[in-house]
């Protein structure tokens, strides 16, 4: 029986000697500042999803619209995919 209880008596000892005890008066801090942390990630995380989507969208809608834009404007016609007085066009003529 002793044997035993000395056992016992041992592995309580190292039991109390790995094991820290957390604070208790820092407990609750902690535990606001694991909160905190989690959600200051998650809405981070969000906000660039958002801002991403926004961006992408803004960026393939003004795709459209200047694939679709057509100008009547002399000045910009340098800047056609058949200028007037290009090489091709003056070749075939």
């Amino acid at each position: 029986m002793t044997k035993i209880k000395n056992n016992i008596d041992q592995m309580l000892r190292q039991l109390n000697q790995h094991v820290n005890p957390p604070k208790l008066n820092t407990l609750e801090a902690n535990v606001w500042q694991k909160i905190e942390n989690r959600t200051a990630n998650t809405i981070g995380n969000l906000s660039l999803f958002w801002r991403t989507a926004i961006l992408s969208s803004v960026l393939f809608a003004g795709g459209l619209v200047g694939a679709n834009a057509t100008t009547n404007d002399p000045a910009l016609v340098v800047f056609s995919n058949a200028p007037a007085y290009s090489i091709m066009t003056l070749l075939d003529d």
